[in-house]
């Protein structure tokens, strides 16, 4: 009875103020669980503050030995009751009272064991994803001039893969780009008036709300056993109003060509990247970064955890005309490790499709993947088989898979799901993915994502044939001209809406 409620044991055998004091501790324990379960939003802040773990231990070390106290005091004092004579006992009875005591006490452990892994887990996870410190604000993006331009060259073939066998293959898709030595101005459109006080998120104090808008690359790399070199298989950026709690996000097609630069990366960018037509795509600029000016880009960004996804970061910035706050890195890997933690992700395939794809694991080996059309729950590898084919519309319709993905992504992390699978989910984010969050800022951020009321989700891919022609070169005007009218909520016309992306993918 002292394993289910400490105390109460003690209290049947007439032990009153030993059984009463240990009563109030666990009454005083349960109304301090009520009250989290009432307001998890302050709780859930607080744990992820980077001095609140430690204490978390401590907490739920202190709470499992008194539970085990007040069950081993109950056993002991039930076991030889002193107006009882005591019986001799046999071996078997020994055994068997043994390991019935073993059972109960365990089962008294379990609970704190699982706490204590998951805040050991959740330490190890935060300490060595997200940085010590707060990166500078990202400077507003800047038109790139006519020295920005990049060249065209032989091919690059130390990294490619049949994979990139379409790169080339649109060329009737028939819109023609924006020259960039025009420096095509902003096109933002004025905001609209400001919603009313009252229905604004209740989060004082919070620096995510300085700017009135939180925006995020999340880039996935392609690096995997087997291949040679990184490059980006998918570049998405999504932003979030924290007035409106209206949510934008938008791909951007990797074989952008010719694309505007900032300042401090384009002359950077011409020098060192120019040998073959695969240096022009905007994919390919992670993968110079990474092999050609990683020491001058550390020099860059020298509190950069990936220097090249921060020059990546800051190109998309100043393509959308946008300032984009951090970014988040994932390869295939860490892509397949999420999906499969979460227990896959349902979604309703459009039409059936095969794809041959190189593994994601080092022991992996190359498979075809046959998805048919139709609801399904798609397993890690499943997924990275959808979000990576190409079929007729090329990567077109690659980039409307991936954002239908995230979408239905958003929907499985439900906390049954992320519980289930938090240990392989740590596993996989802790050595699979790279941001530039920083530790000290992950209270705010959780606390603004809590209380902002998360309205509409457009999504929306810039790729051909509407925002660059068969020359890769894009249309910067029309990107940045549709992508400010999504933000500012002028558009209801996406291509994809999360509401609805549970409906039938691509």
């Amino acid at each position: 009875m002292s394993a289910l409620v400490p105390g109460l044991g003690q209290l049947v055998l007439r032990r009153w103020w030993r059984g009463s004091a240990l009563l109030v501790v666990a009454l005083l324990l349960a109304a301090a669980g009520a009250w989290a379960a009432q307001a998890p939003d302050p709780v859930l802040t607080w744990l992820l503050h980077p001095d609140a773990l430690p204490w978390l231990l401590s907490g739920n070390l202190l709470v499992f030995i008194y539970r085990l106290a007040a069950a081993v005091d109950a056993y002991v004092l039930g076991a030889r009751p002193p107006a009882i004579p005591a019986l001799p006992r046999g071996p078997a009875a020994t055994l068997a009272t043994a390991g019935g005591l073993g059972v109960l006490l365990a089962a008294v452990a379990l609970p704190h064991a699982a706490v204590g892994y998951a805040t050991y887990r959740t330490t190890e996870v935060v300490d060595n994803l997200f940085v010590a410190e707060a990166p500078e604000p990202p400077d507003p993006p800047i038109p790139a001039g006519p020295d920005a331009v990049t060249g065209d060259v032989d091919d690059r073939t130390a990294t490619d893969d049949a994979d990139d066998e379409a790169a080339t293959g649109d060329a009737a898709d028939g819109v023609e780009g924006t020259d960039r030595d025009r420096q095509p101005p902003s096109t933002r459109p004025e905001r609209p008036p400001a919603p009313d006080p009252a229905d604004l998120p209740k989060v004082p104090d919070n620096p995510w709300l300085a700017d009135e808008r939180l925006t995020v690359a999340v880039l996935g790399s392609d690096a995997g056993p087997g291949r040679v070199g990184s490059r980006l298989d998918a570049m998405l950026v999504a932003s979030l109003d924290t007035r409106t709690g209206r949510a934008t996000v938008v791909s951007v097609d990797r074989y952008l060509a010719d694309f505007p630069l900032p300042d401090h990366l384009a002359d950077l960018y011409a020098a060192n990247c120019p040998q073959g037509d695969g240096w022009r795509y905007l994919n390919a600029l992670y993968t110079c970064g990474l092999e050609r000016i990683d020491e001058e880009l550390a020099a860059l960004y020298p509190d950069a955890v990936d220097p090249a996804a921060r020059a990546v970061t800051d190109t998309l910035a100043t393509l959308l005309d946008l300032p984009i706050d951090h970014y988040a890195l994932v390869d295939m890997a860490g892509f397949v490790g999420v999906v499969d933690a979460l227990g896959g992700v349902e979604l309703d395939v459009g039409t059936p499709m095969t794809v041959r794809l190189s593994p994601s694991t080092p022991k992996g080996k190359w498979r075809t993947f046959a998805l048919d059309a139709g609801p399904q729950q798609l397993g890690g590898e499943e997924a990275m088989a959808y979000v990576r084919m190409r079929d007729s519309e090329g990567d077109r319709g690659r980039m409307a898979r991936q954002r239908c993905f995230v979408a239905g992504a958003v929907a499985a992390a439900d906390p049954p799901s992320l519980l289930r699978g938090f240990p392989a989910l740590a596993t996989a984010i802790e050595e699979h993915l790279v941001t530039d969050v920083a530790v000290t800022q992950l209270p705010a951020l959780l606390q603004l994502l809590l209380q902002v009321d998360l309205g509409p989700v457009m999504a929306e891919g810039f790729g051909p044939p509407d925002y660059r022609g068969g020359d890769h070169v894009p249309d910067v005007d029309a990107i940045r001209s549709r992508f400010a009218a999504l933000l500012d909520g002028e558009v209801e016309d996406g291509d994809l809406e999360v509401d609805d992306a549970i409906g039938v993918c691509p």
